[in-house]
């Protein structure tokens, strides 16, 4: 018998390779407390569809449902949350949790909203809306909230920016003359200068969780470069005495360590309020897949393999640098 809470979800017309990726999240979501199970479209509340499969609205569940498109930006069909290629096992688990989240918050809406009696007085079901409300989402982008799995693109595209920046810069600079440069030089100095009493206030203070003090030093150093401190925990309980008592921008977090592990200790801190929305970003020494999935369902921002490259560091430093200065300030 299925469960009452369970989230069917149905792959429709997608080609055997894509759907042989998302069949396995599945399978092993549901071994790990998450209640999707495979279904038909007409019973699904999550459809998964590919680049421009039209999808008869007529034939979907009557009670409410999620398109989950795989597609570009430019997808001229309908969707409500947007799958990007390529279709990695933590991106698909991201992808449909953030469904069954637009979900969850649309069938309240709804039953927030008083049924419609017919004259014979007898209960008319409100299901009349859903092609509507698909038609709505062809007009609206959908955008995740900031703590949502959907964060990670969004970084993306804020850092996809900064190539084209850089170069519209060069050019400019090489068309104004050496006397200009050395002025807007030595403004800018005067600018650092000023500006130096306020810097270790507006310093990013990250927390690193690791059992390997070869591992917190070399964090530190590549921390330091970033223009970030840091506090260093060597196991979760450490760890969670140390959230309990400061605030950080990010962390760090080792996943085999002495005592509580660090899908536990991640599990810990989301459940507290101010930990919410702040990047975690798993360590470990293991490369599988799901291992990966086993982050993102304990609450991993992002995951990084050790020995940590210098350069895969710095980068996911700067993603995530940029997302706290747009959203979690805000």
């Amino acid at each position: 018998m299925t469960n009452p809470e369970a989230i069917g979800i149905c792959l429709h017309q997608l080609v055997a390779r894509e759907a042989a990726v998302i069949k396995r999240v599945i399978a092993f979501s549901s071994s790990q407390g998450r209640n999707y199970y495979a279904t038909d479209l007409l019973t699904a509340q999550i459809v998964i569809v590919s680049d421009d499969e039209p999808v008869d609205f007529s034939q979907m569940n009557p009670q409410g449902s999620m398109i989950v498109r795989i597609a570009g930006q430019g997808s001229t069909e309908p969707y409500d949350v947007l799958m990007m290629r390529p279709l990695l096992v933590t991106r698909v688990m991201r992808t449909l949790d953030e469904a069954h989240t637009l979900l969850s918050a649309t069938l309240d809406d709804t039953a927030a909203v008083p049924e419609i009696k017919a004259e014979a007085g007898e209960v008319v079901p409100a299901a009349e809306t859903e092609v509507s409300q698909h038609e709505e989402a062809e007009q609206e982008a959908v955008t995740p909230p900031p703590d949502s799995h959907a964060d990670a693109e969004v970084i993306e595209e804020a850092e996809a920016k900064q190539p084209a920046q850089a170069v519209e810069s060069e050019e400019a600079g090489s068309v104004v003359s050496s006397a200009v440069e050395v002025v807007e030089a030595d403004a800018q100095k005067s600018v650092q200068i000023a500006d130096s009493d306020e810097a270790d206030d507006d310093q990013h203070r990250a927390l690193v969780v690791d059992d390997s003090a070869a591992i917190r030093k070399q964090l530190e150093l590549e921390l330091r470069d970033a223009g970030i401190s840091a506090d260093f925990a060597e196991d979760g309980e450490q760890a969670m005495e140390k959230v309990a008592n400061n605030r950080y921008d990010l962390i760090f977090l080792d996943i085999i360590m002495p005592g509580i592990d660090g899908y536990e200790t991640c599990r810990q801190m989301r459940m507290r309020s101010e930990l919410k929305k702040t990047p975690i970003i798993m360590l470990s020494a293991k490369t599988s897949p799901l291992d990966e999935v086993q982050g993102v369902i304990a609450g991993a921002s992002t995951y990084l393999t050790k020995p940590v490259k210098s350069e895969q560091l710095q980068s996911t430093l700067k993603r995530v640098s940029m997302w706290i200065d747009n959203f979690q300030a805000a």
